[in-house]
């Protein structure tokens, strides 16, 4: 009986993460919320934030089963989960 209900719990989480996995769109408007974050001056936020679409197109977009990867040169920047974007790693 406890070998089926992990099975179960398994199998349901295999599910959240297929069903809730980012896509680019979201890759992209996660870019351009995070944009500009760390400066000070308003005018460099704007424009900043001007240039994360072209950012976000510099970057190679996998699309897993699981989750969602955005590398660039070759190295994984950012991890998506369930529906969520973390930087794992520093741009090159």
């Amino acid at each position: 009986m406890k070998s089926v209900l992990i099975v179960i719990l398994g199998a349901a989480l295999a599910a959240g993460l297929f069903l809730s996995r980012p896509d680019q769109a979201t890759f992209a408007a996660y870019l351009a919320q995070n944009a500009g974050q760390s400066e000070p001056n308003f005018v460099a936020r704007l424009f900043k934030k001007g240039s994360s679409e072209n950012n976000a197109k510099s970057y190679d977009f996998h699309d897993g089963y699981f989750w969602s990867s955005a590398d660039r040169n070759g190295k994984t920047i950012y991890i998506g989960l369930f529906s969520r974007w973390f930087k794992i790693g520093a741009p090159t």
